[in-house]
């Protein structure tokens, strides 16, 4: 059985579904992506280049720390999907800042004494807490 292929008109924006290509130029071979997945074109994946002084790899410019030249693709997609979920984790609950978390617990403290003030600083910050003054 021929698998069923999604296409896209770069012009029109049109989709079609179809076993082979469609007529007419323009169309180009798509993938439908579950809402909730995300999506990473390979011509956007950095460059890997072996290491020659140390056994390993350079990624996109910069060391690979830990890398293993006997490492199979399955590791390094582990590793990645790790650090995938980490920058999904960030983006969902960005840092916060240090000096606003420092600013608030010196006020709890100087009102109500230092038990815990940083750590109630902390989560007022990642709240939403801003100085008055700023």
């Amino acid at each position: 059985m021929r698998p069923l292929r999604l296409w896209l008109h770069t012009v029109s924006g049109h989709w079609q579904a179809a076993y082979d290509r469609p007529d007419g130029d323009g169309w180009v071979r798509a993938q439908a992506v579950p809402t909730d997945g995300i999506f990473i074109p390979r011509a956007d994946l950095p460059e890997v280049k072996r290491r020659e002084l140390y056994d390993g790899y350079d990624v996109g410019g910069g060391t690979m720390a830990n890398s293993r030249p006997d490492w199979t693709a399955a590791e390094a997609r582990d590793l990645a999907h790790r650090w995938l979920a980490l920058a999904e984790h960030l983006d969902a609950n960005p840092p916060v800042d240090e000096a606003e978390v420092a600013a608030l617990a010196d006020a709890i403290t100087g009102a109500y004494g230092s038990d815990g003030a940083v750590s109630i600083a902390r989560r007022l910050v990642a709240a939403g807490w801003k100085r008055a003054d700023r």
